[in-house]
């Protein structure tokens, strides 16, 4: 089983430029950001290359650089480093590396090098996001020890950079994976949660509903947009929606939409 990648696919201009390792100097503006165990990766958009003399215009790249280097979000930075492909599945069933990134429309990743901020405007919700996600990590490791807070930090926050790989393994084997995931269980307990809490207090159907579709906004926009969050973000949605407006919710019309 697995994916295949259509026949009709052609490598962007850059990709095909990359033979295995590549030195280069990149430009482009940071829009995701995440804490590895020895590193921090950054998602770059709108990017300029300079490879080989010649320029490149690159939608989307990854990049991995030292945690001594402060990056926020928003911030236009330029960097030299090694620009590389992403590595094919070797063996059927395997993790294929390069049709993951592909689909998030990713094709080259660099090893930045030395680095310099050209511009230091700043996505403030983003960034803020990203700074809370970094922080409530950071307790449930204090808290909990580095297992089982990592282990949290996958359920909680969609982090699984540093989940124990045995573990991970037993709740695949025990048909329970899909906790790791990000989806409708954990939506429902905060969503809904919230939503029932805040009516209980006497607040409106309209404050209340809309106060927990900003909230899950939030989350979903600081765990990443995996896209089992947004599924049950719309269907959390259309539950508001219906409960504020006075209609039935109507589970085959969220699932359509």
């Amino acid at each position: 089983g697995g994916f295949h990648i259509a026949s009709d696919w052609k490598p962007t201009r850059l990709e095909s430029s990359i033979g295995s390792r590549e030195d280069a100097v990149l430009e482009g503006t940071v829009y995701r950001r995440e804490e590895k165990p020895n590193c921090r990766v950054l998602y770059l958009k709108d990017n300029i290359v300079h490879l080989k003399n010649q320029i490149f215009q690159e939608s989307k790249i990854l990049v991995y650089i030292q945690t001594d280097h402060q990056t926020a979000i928003g911030n236009r930075i330029q960097f030299t480093g090694t620009a590389e492909t992403f590595q094919e599945a070797r063996n059927p069933g395997n993790f294929d590396q390069k049709f993951y990134y592909r689909k998030q429309g990713i094709h080259v990743f660099a090893w930045a090098q030395d680095m310099k901020i050209l511009d230091e405007g700043v996505y403030p919700v983003r960034e803020n996001l990203a700074v809370i996600r970094e922080h409530w990590k950071e307790i449930l490791i204090k808290y909990l020890g580095e297992y089982h807070g990592n282990s949290m930090s996958a359920i909680l926050l969609g982090d699984k950079s540093e989940l124990d790989s045995d573990l991970k393994e037993l709740y695949q084997k025990s048909g329970i994976g899909h906790i790791l995931a990000i989806s409708g269980l954990h939506m429902s307990f905060l969503g809904i949660g919230l939503y029932k809490l805040l009516r209980r207090t006497g607040l409106s159907f309209g404050i209340a509903g809309g106060t927990g579709i900003c909230f899950l906004l939030a989350y979903t926009l600081m765990i990443g947009c995996g896209v089992s969050s947004i599924r049950a973000f719309v269907m959390f949605f259309v539950r508001m929606g219906a409960d504020i407006t006075g209609r039935d919710y109507d589970m085959p019309t969220s699932l359509a939409l």
